[in-house]
């Protein structure tokens, strides 16, 4: 239920550690699984990360997994290990759950996490080459993405909506990376294997976060100067702005062109386009990022993937008239000519 106490059960599954005979075939043991990808190893004070009921009552603090609802930070040392030795780092920071309705024990009792780099605890970015094929080496923040709705550690589930047995993990990895082929800035992430105090704790998805350090470095400018619609659902002043000449007479030539200087529209279409294609179903009120700079950029909106772990799946959602969050622009837009041709030659 939503407040009982769920006992915990950490061991694999012996009919998969036993596999002796090894009926996938070479190659797919325990082992050879373990040592396939990168490996994440979080060190903490054990009682910072899960505490047993009993032991809050005794004086304990709150922790992690004990309390995920909560938001707070602890201390802890995280280190990078590649299988074939190649060197990988070790630093200390600041780590939280991550994520909204996935913190929620009764959905999910594998949460994200969030590791922030501190001056406080020590190092203020880490300066790794973390993914190889981004142009980006340093990082503020990153998320260690336990799927949600797209992984088999899910609780809840809707026939409806989506199951454990869907799930594929790569959902959201898929959808970052089309709109990176599509010639877009986005976030990058690979998967790793997590440890915590030397107890496995499944596949994750090791990710970016998404805020104005991130803007700064892969699209440029100043980071202060970014303003951020956090998942589509904090819009600020040039937002408003765009909103508000958009909600003109956007089918006029003049008023068109003077929305161009608010949205950069190939990048918008595509972003549409992508999760139009993929038929995603928790959007687009929220589940993404919009952000544009002024100051020290062209003060146009560009849009990024972010969350999209209900998409791709055998259920139909049809959002193409759907006016909330980031499809708020393009039902103004598209009553535009010039922007319907530019829509029908980025599908083209």
């Amino acid at each position: 239920g939503r407040n009982g106490i769920v006992p915990s059960d950490y061991g694999m599954d012996p009919r998969v550690v036993n596999d002796v005979l090894n009926l996938r075939g070479p190659g797919y043991s325990i082992r050879d699984s373990l040592l396939d990808i990168p490996s994440v190893s979080i060190s903490m004070e054990q009682l910072d990360f899960v505490a047993s009921q009993a032991q809050r009552q005794a004086g304990a603090a709150l922790s992690l997994y004990g309390t995920p609802r909560l938001r707070f930070e602890k201390n802890c040392s995280v280190e990078y290990i590649h299988p074939d030795g190649t060197k990988g780092f070790q630093e200390d920071v600041k780590i939280e759950t991550h994520g909204n309705s996935s913190r929620t024990p009764y959905r999910m009792q594998k949460h994200s996490l969030r590791l922030t780099f501190s001056s406080a605890t020590g190092a203020a970015k880490l300066k790794y080459n973390l993914f190889p094929e981004s142009p980006v080496d340093e990082f503020n923040k990153l998320v260690l993405r336990a799927c949600f709705t797209d992984s088999w550690a899910l609780n809840s589930w809707s026939s409806s909506r989506y199951r454990p047995n869907d799930s594929q993990y790569i959902r959201d990895v898929y959808m970052k990376d089309l709109m990176a082929d599509m010639g877009h800035e986005s976030g990058y992430g690979n998967f790793v294997h997590l440890y915590v105090n030397g107890l496995y704790f499944g596949l994750h998805n090791l990710t970016e976060r998404i805020e104005d350090d991130w803007y700064a470095a892969h699209i440029g400018g100043n980071k202060n100067d970014w303003e951020i619609n956090k998942d589509l659902e904090a819009p600020g002043t040039r937002w408003n702005q765009m909103r508000n000449i958009i909600n003109g007479a956007i089918e006029t030539e003049a008023v068109y062109e003077t929305a161009q200087n608010y949205i950069d529209m190939e990048n918008y279409i595509d972003y549409m386009a992508l999760h139009f294609f993929a038929d995603s179903e928790d959007w687009p009120h929220h589940n993404g990022y919009a952000a544009a700079n002024v100051n020290s950029g062209d003060g146009k909106f560009r849009f990024q993937v972010w969350d999209q772990e209900i998409a791709f799946d055998k259920y139909t959602w049809n959002r193409y008239d759907d006016s909330r969050g980031g499809g708020q622009p393009f039902q103004r837009l598209r009553r535009n000519s010039d922007f319907r041709m530019l829509f029908a030659d980025r599908v083209y």
